[in-house]
């Protein structure tokens, strides 16, 4: 029996899906921990060093689909809706003399609203509040806008824009300790 075939051929086992699977572990490995690097998971995955440096693995069409994929635009937006909300709990001890209703009186004038107060055994009253979370909304954007790569190719113009972050951190460290002796490959910069 022959098979036709309609309309487009699967491409599979093409180089595509391969660079397709090779991307896709990259994204969920960043995706599953955030210590890890672009450069880090492409090494891993056999990517040459001047690929990896070039940058050009983020900017293929691969990349955007599968970024798309997997951090959709519609879900950015509405989780960065929600972050705009976070909160994090927090507690003051105030005096026992002071009433329930002049602690949450206090938290009000201030923008605060008291969760919950409880009498301790040292003498005082423990008051829960929310406060935003501002280090929670600004981490989760920035790691969702890089990945997506919102802020553009070159965000930050300096003299040191030809190295690498770690080319820099390791520059940096050189110098705190060696108490200033420069050294490393950026050693004449400064």
């Amino acid at each position: 029996m022959v098979k036709v075939k309609v309309g487009k051929a699967k491409r599979r086992n093409s180089g595509y899906e391969i660079t397709r699977m090779r991307q896709k572990k990259i994204i969920v490995a960043l995706l599953e921990n955030t210590g890890k690097t672009i450069s880090s998971e492409a090494r891993k995955l056999g990517y040459k060093e001047g690929y990896i440096k070039s940058g050009s693995l983020t900017k293929t069409k691969t990349w955007q689909d599968l970024m798309e994929e997997y951090l959709p635009d519609e879900k950015l937006s509405r989780i960065h809706g929600e972050l705009l909300d976070a909160q994090s709990i927090d507690h003051y001890i105030f005096p026992t003399k002071m009433t329930d209703e002049k602690i949450s009186e206090t938290f009000a004038e201030f923008g605060f609203k008291v969760m919950k107060i409880i009498k301790n055994n040292s003498g005082g009253k423990r008051a829960y509040f929310s406060i935003p979370d501002n280090t929670a909304r600004a981490k989760a954007l920035q790691m969702a806008y890089e990945l997506k790569q919102k802020y553009g190719e070159d965000p930050f113009k300096h003299k040191f824009a030809r190295y690498s972050k770690g080319e820099i951190v390791e520059f940096i460290i050189g110098r705190i300790t060696r108490n200033g002796g420069g050294g490393g490959i950026l050693g004449d910069q400064g």
